[in-house]
């Protein structure tokens, strides 16, 4: 019995050294499992930190985004004495690279590579992965092409040559690197997993499902497959199985926090707000200041109440409700990161429960600086002032964003009402003629400015006014029953202005006009009763 225990002692041994080794690290980085990968590399740093522990290491900081890391890594593995190590030279490079000094770099490279001897295909391979991280893909392709010639089964190598063809939105010529690999061996899944992203770019969405498929059936641990087999179930409509794979990708990456938000993040982007709410909720049960899940929550809760508003109106306030609940959750959390989004969403829902005070204060943060501030919530915050009658914020509001950005034609529209309605039509006209300038066959110009006109002008024998009125007529009659009430007016102000010069035939066309749409309208029936217009005058 002593024996046994000792044996899977031994065993259990093996299997923590063999899940630490370069090897399994550089499995792991080829699989996209970026976040054990660099446990396990941090872990052989503490105990015994070489060339390659460091420069792998350097290598997940650099695809996930920490460049700084990325740097420290790359300096720790180009100092290691052992200048025989081509790895030392490799690191160097791309340090340089980073730094911008390619002519020091292709130095390095070249150093590289006469360390190596100009045998080792897997360096020359790297070297085309530093140029390719670098934006330059033709000489990364060149440095593929030269460990393709040195090692034409190397499978990393003809999966980067693939990778950089797709990045040129060559599909073909990179399916055909990967058909290559797959020749090599067919028993690699992270060369079906290039398979599927092919098919997936390119729409044939049930052969990406089977490839990844593939790819899992050959490496269960794949957690990557999983989130893109879940994101493609949701494109080709398989609904009901996008749930369970997400759900195996966050259990292949339980201690990975960020791993556990994929689910709420990828159901957002898919607009599929329900299964964004349930996976945010979820991660906040057990982690109740994840601010980034509050996110994800009151960000669904606006997208999915907005977009039920007409149809379910009492589900759609709830979800506002909810939603506003959980944006101030979200403030209340003390180290977070803001996004612009933030701002805007936050403002939207204080609109939707009426609290004007809060809404004000989320669109004054975002509009306030240059980092959050862009057109939509701009324009947005200065409708917003507009709505609720604070006319003259709305004024300032609306300059600023005309002064700022490229205006839509709508901003003038509103900037020029809320002149009308603090009474500076001056003002008013200047941007109504604007407004006019960019939608010419659009009747509301013509009629606000028409309207600003009487303001200034009154019925005089100036009739500044007519010319504008006679266009709105023109325009708004080809929708005689949504334009009906100002159709009325137009017409009443034409009969005024024609009756003051003492045209009569053109008096009658419009008054009689006006009593078709609405006899019992209140001027209609004051005016009728002192003119003498004989029916059918307006034909």
């Amino acid at each position: 019995m002593k024996i046994i225990k000792l044996l899977l002692v031994c065993l259990l041994i093996q299997g923590v050294a063999f899940g630490q080794t370069i090897s399994d690290a550089k499995h792991a980085i080829e699989s996209e499992f970026y976040f054990k990968a660099k446990r396990m590399l941090l872990n052989m740093n503490k105990t015994a930190p070489s060339v390659e522990s460091n420069f792998y290491l350097a290598e997940v900081y650099l695809t996930t985004g920490n460049t700084d890391s990325a740097k420290y890594y790359y300096k720790a593995a180009s100092e290691v004495t052992d200048s025989k190590n081509p790895l030392i030279y490799v690191s160097r490079g791309k340090m340089l690279l980073l730094n911008n000094n390619a002519t020091e770099a292709q130095a390095q490279f070249e150093s590289a590579i006469k360390a190596s001897k100009g045998k080792n295909a897997e360096i020359i391979h790297l070297i085309g992965d530093a140029y390719m991280v670098a934006g330059n893909v033709t000489e990364a392709i060149s440095y593929y092409d030269q460990a393709y010639s040195t090692d034409p089964n190397l499978v990393i190598n003809l999966l980067a040559y693939g990778d950089a063809y797709l990045s040129q939105d060559k599909p073909g010529e990179a399916m055909t690197k990967y058909e290559q690999a797959k020749a090599v061996n067919p028993n690699i899944a992270v060369t079906f997993l290039r398979i599927a992203r092919i098919n997936s770019k390119t729409g044939k969405h049930d052969a990406a499902i089977a490839a990844y498929k593939e790819a899992i059936r050959l490496d269960p641990n794949l957690a990557i497959a999983y989130k893109e087999l879940g994101e493609e179930s949701y494109l080709a409509g398989y609904y009901t199985d996008v749930k369970k794979y997400f759900d195996e990708y966050v259990k292949l990456n339980a201690e990975d926090k960020e791993a556990r938000l994929v689910p709420a993040v990828t159901c957002y982007q898919l607009k599929d707000y329900a299964c964004a709410i349930e996976s945010a909720t979820q991660i906040i049960a057990i982690d109740s200041t994840n601010f980034v899940a509050w996110r994800i929550l009151y960000f669904s809760h606006y997208e999915l109440g907005d977009s039920i508003r007409k149809t379910e109106p009492d589900a759609s306030a709830k979800h506002f409700a909810d939603g506003y609940q959980a944006s101030q959750k979200f403030w209340s959390i003390g180290e977070k990161k803001l996004v612009t989004l933030d701002y805007q969403y936050s403002a939207q829902l204080a609109v939707e429960a009426k609290d004007t005070a809060k809404a004000i204060f989320y669109y004054t943060l975002a509009t306030g600086s240059d980092s959050t501030s862009t057109y939509e919530i701009a324009a947005e915050y200065a409708k917003y002032l507009y709505t609720i009658k604070k006319y003259a914020e709305s004024i300032v509001a609306y300059n600023n964003v005309i002064a700022k950005y490229q205006a839509g034609a709508l901003d003038y529209y509103f900037l020029g009402r809320a002149y009308y309605q603090t009474n500076d039509y001056v003002n008013a006209d200047t941007i109504y003629a604007q407004f006019i300038a960019l939608q010419p066959n659009s009747p509301d110009g013509f009629l606000q400015r028409a309207k600003t006109k009487v303001r200034l002008d009154g019925i005089d024998e100036r009739g500044t006014a007519l010319p504008l009125y006679l266009r709105y007529i023109e325009l708004a009659e080809k929708d005689i029953e949504k334009n009906k009430k100002n159709l009325i007016d137009a017409y009443l102000y034409c009969f005024s202005y024609y009756d003051l010069m003492k045209q009569a035939a053109d008096a009658c066309t419009n008054f009689n006009k006006a009593k078709t749409l609405d006899p019992n309208n209140e001027y209609v029936k004051q005016f009728d009763a002192q003119v003498n217009c004989p029916t059918g005058s307006s034909d």
